[in-house]
């Protein structure tokens, strides 16, 4: 059942995620799948009559009903999906396990976690294949915003977008996080989520598009915007064809999850890319059997932010990668000052023109973006 890809559609208030819910399985019916939606928790029990406050209940134990009700949704929901014959399928969650972040503070989030015996790792890395994040109206739409279609919603364009951005912050240290802005009309959204669904789902094929630049490292501590910090090791195994193939160990305050990926590289900034979820002890057999022994097991640490409705990925090297980095660099004649760190930045792409926005904060040396010797599969090479 966990080879079932499941997707969340989230957002802020007033983002357009009622619409798309309504839309994208139609229109993933028509490519063929079976596609299933998992309802909102917070708006079923609200829609039950459930009340927070003097005439309800506390709002920490109305957040952890959601999440109760919304772990036991998503594997009922999955198992019914299995039952399909129908060999592709794919769950649409209408809201994730993570979203409840954003309605709590940080210590009480913490606390709920600790007493269900959960982690965010657990909740926000295992079950999805993808995060969208559709962007309130509130931020770039402000004309369109409205309460009158949403009796549930109470909140000021600020409040969404106070909302919004918890929310995605939420969401930041996920492997594959997308933002939906409002740059275009609201079809154009709509659109620009579909082919970010069907991208992820292999409709016509499961691209990864991304634009990569040598960055200096910022002070992610000062940073203006909320940042989050993931532990990477990676290890290339033997390729088979035309792919290449890695695994991924991500851990996080000491919880672990593994990947499995094949690449093989389109054209420049753009890759073929199917990944899956595999086990600790698939992770080890791997390892012991099918290890690329010509290049070395890359560790880095990953710092995670959003800006601007995008999301960006910097990655500090260990050694020997990093000073793989610094000699390619060097080869390419480009000026830089080898006493302050640098690091790689990446941020992926829904299309190729899609807008890119690099932040203030950030002080860029040299765009990589399509050169393999900054890959890394390059970088991990034993010279």
């Amino acid at each position: 059942m966990r080879d079932i890809p499941a997707i969340v559609i989230t957002g802020g208030p007033c983002s357009g995620k009622s619409t798309a819910m309504a839309r994208i399985p139609e229109k993933l019916c028509d490519y063929g799948f079976s596609a299933l939606t998992v309802p909102e928790a917070a708006t079923q029990l609200f829609s039950s009559g459930v009340k927070i406050g003097e005439d309800g209940i506390p709002s920490m134990e109305f957040q952890e009903y959601i999440l109760r009700l919304q772990i036991a949704h998503e594997e009922l929901y999955r198992n019914m999906l299995g039952r399909h014959k129908n060999p592709k399928k794919v769950l649409l969650c209408d809201r994730g396990l993570m979203d409840g972040k954003a309605y709590m503070a940080p210590d009480d989030f913490a606390t709920l976690l600790k007493k269900m015996g959960l982690n965010e790792v657990m909740l926000r890395d295992a079950p999805y294949v993808s995060v969208i994040h559709l962007v309130t109206a509130a931020i770039g739409a402000a004309e369109f915003y409205t309460t009158a279609n949403n009796t549930e919603r109470k909140e000021s364009p600020e409040e969404a977008i106070t909302l919004d951005t918890r929310t995605l912050e939420a969401w930041v240290g996920c492997p594959h996080l997308r933002a939906i802005d409002n740059s275009t009309d609201f079809e154009g959204k709509m659109q620009r989520l579909l082919v970010s669904v069907c991208r992820v789902l292999g409709i016509p094929a499961p691209m990864e598009i991304e634009r990569s630049f040598i960055i200096y490292l910022p002070e992610f501590s000062h940073l203006p915007v909320f940042s989050n910090v993931v532990e990477i090791e990676q290890t290339y195994l033997k390729p088979v064809d035309e792919f290449r193939r890695r695994m991924r160990r991500r851990s996080q305050n000491g919880h672990y999850t593994f990947t499995e990926t094949k690449k093989k590289k389109i054209k420049a900034g753009t890759m073929y890319e199917v990944e899956r979820n595999i086990t600790p002890e698939e992770y080890s057999g791997y390892m012991a059997g099918e290890r690329d022994h010509s290049r070395d097991i890359i560790r880095k640490i990953r710092h995670c932010f959003a800006w601007s409705n995008q999301y960006f990925e910097a990655d500090v090297f260990c050694e020997p990668t990093y000073s793989r980095m610094i000699a390619a660099l060097c080869e390419d004649g480009i000026s830089f000052n080898p006493s302050r760190p640098i690091v790689r930045l990446e941020v992926e792409l829904t299309d190729e023109n899609d807008r890119l926005e690099i932040p203030p904060f950030i002080e860029v040396i040299k765009e990589v973006t399509g050169d393999d010797r900054y890959s890394n599969s390059s970088l991990a090479l034993i010279r």
